[in-house]
């Protein structure tokens, strides 16, 4: 027995040593992505990797680093880094062998870690973004210290699963999550978050009042069917989109495309799923029989630039068009810089250079060409004018001999031409040697210039009435089908000195009346000068007298011809896909240059994105409907991650324009996982149901207060220990003025508006005739999106709080800090009259007395009740602003006041008082 027992007992020794082995061994297994790789992209990829080969070696793919070097040698060889050749030159002691050469060498601790991660067997590993979303517990979070913490059942803070993932990390740092923040703190931070603008009064009184268990979820609802949730969203959706209302490059001229940005308040308004946003963006015009919707989604990669200007190339533009296209897809919907892969291999994540030309392959066949008439376009019409056409080319074939119309909307444009026989300039169907000015109101051309205009009928006209103004005068030509086509008509026009004013009609009289395939207007200078000697707005066919059609005569024709004449027609640049006997070959370009094509290329996707699932993407459409497939690992975190960076001010994942390994691994990489998945199968990839996960946690309503505990241990608030605070974005700060003064024009859709700004500002060299027209009555006061936006001097008070110039794709705006942020708030002319309206807003809806009037102030403009102080501090500001301008005149109190109140001190005062509170620090701040 006491043998039996000495071996029992020696087993179980000898068992539990193994088990000790085993449980360090794993315990101290290398990590290959967050213990090697770092080591490698700092010190040797920039050699090693996809720019260089340096001696045959690559460490971009285990393939490569596993294979022989130039020296025949092995610089890795699994199981024996005594052998590997790496470890030998990493270790050396002669500087000249050592590598990195020229360089630091590593650290004892590095060449430790790469020493035993060789004998371990050198295992490598899949980026974390590269592998399929994982639903991970809490309780087995990596995130977290302490692996014995699981879901917690019982806990009283965790408002939902996403709570859990924050707090497992929080007790494994030794944290609590902060109290939760204040009602009035709540609405504010939720309405702007969701909105981009504060809450109204009402709003705020009535959940103040709402004490019941639902109260906050139904506020919840209610901002997320508010119509400005739309915008606000749109706002960051219109920077990766790199929307404007230009072309770019130097002459960077208007175009037509406000309609897109009207589709993208609607998609999210209407909460349209994010696949189908997708795929009508990416390949909406090859869908089956598209609606006009989905193809004006397709403009989406219409936004990229084109080049107007004389003596470019065409086919160089559209090629850097398409690269933009592809860079641009792979950051918006993938987090990945691609953009390097167009010059050569990835220097650090698994993308070759000819993966870049696969993706362009799928781009590369669309009909766009660098034209300045921007086709293919849609002509589109609003929903109220489409119904209005309906309704007239119906009563028209109620007539005998009437014409058959189709109902398309870009052949509607021809009906009304028909009809009635007025076009404006702007809607040529090409111009060419000139430019169309903002919302298609006039087109200048330069000498030879012309406008094109596609199915005109001449048969019944007598005369062309042309409105005009001329710098010089000169001549406009009338050719058929073709710019030096059969002349069929000229008319002199006399100079009218100021382009912007003095309109005038020249009269032009056809030599044949005929029918034309395109109508050509081309000008011809007779002075010196050479830019914009001619300005265009509208042409005005006279018919013959008692030709009339038939229902012309009817006595109805003259209503219905004034409902014409006030239906405005837009158009929008489009996707449209080459026939398959046009569509261009695809070449590698060596080195990125166009002009040095390699091999043909075949469209596709990447090498090592292959094994997702087994699509295989050739067109705009089937590459959209990969990104969005359930085997895709990136798409879903990387919109999930783009929600939460707006709610929280940073993403899980800082850097949302890199999942690569170049960028910052996410802070919590489960809950990241956890939502992703949710997202695309609980929610159907809901962005709304998304937002309202995040918002309704305990973790979104947490104070923004930070203890001197949290300042040291989470001083960035990485663990999400409290509240986000961050500064809002250039467009929330001007709305919120505007809303806080009372002059906001809330209308949702619609062309873009020109508000104040400095004059001149346009002006440039060879270009003077450039100008800001700036909108009047209430549409300067439109919400910031809607701003007019040019690509090459883009809306100054705004760029100073970091908005993109959108001449490429912009994923995350950085935050600045700069003296002149508070010059513009305190000075610009937005905020002035802002200041104003809310000056006088006070004095009418704030009481009689100063001290009621300023706590008004205070709760329209945060959303709270004043704190201790407060007052006494803002009323010691107006008594001594009231002091001061008592001792000046009425020219000074008009200069102050403005056209919104008498001029007087005591409003003079007011109004230093309300552009003191538009200043406070709190209100450019979300907290």
């Amino acid at each position: 027995m006491k043998k039996l027992y000495l071996l029992l007992t020696s087993s179980i020794i000898t068992l539990i040593i193994f088990m000790l082995y085993l449980n360090g061994s794993e315990k101290n297994e290398i990590d290959f992505n967050t213990q090697i790789k770092p080591i490698l992209n700092k010190n040797c990829i920039s050699c090693h990797g996809g720019v260089k080969k340096n001696g045959g070696f690559s460490l971009l793919f285990e393939y490569e680093a596993l294979d022989t070097t130039k020296s025949g040698k092995y610089a890795i060889i699994p199981g024996k880094a005594h052998e590997s050749e790496m470890i030998k030159r990493i270790a050396h002691q002669d500087p000249k062998e050592r590598m990195p050469p020229e360089s630091e060498p590593l650290d004892k601790e590095e060449i430790k870690l790469l020493t035993e991660w060789i004998n371990q067997g050198a295992k490598w590993g899949t980026h974390w973004a590269y592998e399929p979303p994982k639903l991970i517990s809490p309780a087995n979070s990596a995130s977290t210290n302490s692996a014995s913490l699981g879901f917690i059942d019982s806990d009283d803070w965790s408002a939902n699963q996403l709570d859990q993932y924050i707090k497992v990390r929080l007790d494994g740092e030794g944290l609590k999550p902060a109290k939760p923040a204040e009602k009035a703190v709540l609405i504010r931070r939720l309405y702007i978050g969701l909105t981009g603008l504060p809450p109204t009064m009402e709003e705020i009184d009535l959940f103040l009042k709402d004490d019941s268990e639902n109260a906050y979820e139904n506020l919840v609802d209610r901002v997320l069917g508010n119509p400005h949730f739309g915008e606000k969203w749109a706002t960051v959706w219109l920077d990766l989109a790199r929307y404007a209302d230009t072309k770019g490059y130097r002459p960077d001229t208007y175009r037509s495309v406000w309609m897109f940005r009207d589709w993208v308040i609607r998609a999210f308004n209407e909460d349209k799923p994010f696949d189908e946003f997708t795929i009508e963006q990416l390949g909406g015009d090859l869908l089956p029989d598209p609606d006009q919707e989905q193809l004006i989604a397709s403009a989406y990669h219409r936004n990229t630039m084109t080049n107007d200007e004389g003596g470019s190339d065409d086919e160089e533009f559209r090629v850097a068009a398409v690269i933009d296209r592809v860079s641009n897809t792979w950051e918006v919907w993938q987090g990945t810089t691609m953009a390097c892969v167009q010059c050569h291999s990835h220097p650090y994540d698994p993308f070759k250079h000819e993966d870049f030309y696969k993706s362009y392959a799928i781009f590369n066949n669309t009909e766009d060409m660098d034209r300045g008439d921007d086709r293919p376009y849609l002509s589109y019409y609003a929903k109220s004018d489409m119904e209005k056409l309906d309704e007239i080319t119906s009563w028209i074939q109620t007539f005998p001999k009437a014409p058959t119309f189709e109902k398309e909307a870009t052949v509607k444009k021809k009906i009304k031409q028909s009809i009635f026989p007025y076009l404006r300039a702007g809607l040529a169907n090409e111009v060419r040697g000139g430019n169309v000015e903002p919302n298609n109101e006039f087109v200048n051309i330069r000498n030879k210039g012309f406008l094109r205009f596609d199915n005109i009928d001449l048969s019944t006209v007598n005369s062309i009435e042309i409105g005009y103004t001329s710098e010089v005068g000169g001549i406009i030509e009338l050719r058929k089908d073709k710019r030096d086509g059969e002349l069929l008509g000229k008319v002199i026009l006399e100079p009218t000195g100021d382009l912007d004013r003095n309109w005038q009609h020249a009269r032009l009289v056809p030599q044949k009346q005929i029918e034309t395939e395109s109508l050509y207007f081309v000008f011809r200078k007779t002075g010196d000068r050479n830019y914009r000697l001619l300005n265009v707005k509208d042409i005005l066919f006279n018919g013959k007298q008692g030709e009339k059609k038939q229902w012309q005569k009817d006595k109805s024709w003259e209503r219905k011809s004034d409902i014409l004449a006030g239906i405005n027609i837009a158009r929008i640049p489009v996707m449209k896909e080459l026939p398959k006997e046009k569509q261009r070959p695809s070449y590698l370009f060596t080195r990125g240059n166009w002009l040095n094509p390699g091999d043909s290329m075949i469209a596709g996707i990447p090498g090592s994105m292959k094994e997702f699932n087994d699509m295989k993407p050739s067109n705009r459409l089937e590459l959209a409907e990969w990104l969005v497939s359930p085997e895709n690992p990136l798409t879903s975190r990387v919109m999930v991650n783009r929600v939460w960076e707006q709610l929280f001010g940073k993403g899980l994942v800082e850097t949302s324009e890199d999942f690569g390994t170049q960028g910052n691994t996410p802070s919590h990489p489960e809950l990241l996982d956890y939502l992703a998945l949710k997202y695309m199968n609980d929610f159907n990839w809901s962005t709304k149901n998304l937002i309202k996960e995040i918002v309704m946690s305990s973790t979104f309503r947490q104070s923004s207060v930070a203890t001197s505990e949290k300042i040291n241990k989470d001083p960035y608030n990485y663990l999400i220990s409290r509240g986000p605070r961050f500064r809002l974005s250039a467009e929330e700060i001007r709305d919120q003025a505007l809303f806080v003064g009372g002059l906001i024009n809330d209308e949702i859709y619609g062309p873009s508006v020109m508000p104040a700004q400095p004059d001149h500002f346009w002006k440039v060299p060879l270009r003077p005739h450039i100008k800001w027209r700036e909108s009047t009555n209430r549409e300067k006061f439109r919400r910031g999106l809607y701003t007019y936006w040019r690509r090459s001097t883009p809306y100054p008070s705004m760029t100073i709080f970091d908005s993109p110039s959108r001449q490429v794709c912009t994923t995350r705006r950085i935050r600045t800090n700069i003296p002149t942020q508070a010059l513009v708030t305190l000075n610009d002319t937005v905020y002035v009259e802002a200041a104003q309206g809310f000056a006088n807003r006070i004095k009418k809806e704030g009481g009689k007395e100063i001290d009621a009037q300023i706590q008004f102030a205070l709760k329209v403009a945060l959303s709270r009740q004043p704190r201790k102080n407060e007052i006494p501090e803002l009323l010691g500001l107006y008594e001594d602003a009231l002091k001061h301008y008592q001792e000046q005149d009425l020219e000074v109190w008009e200069n102050v006041v403005g056209n919104f109140a008498a001029p007087n001190a005591e409003n003079a005062a007011r109004v230093m008082l309300a552009s003191a509170i538009l200043n406070l620090d709190e209100i450019i701040m979300l907290n």
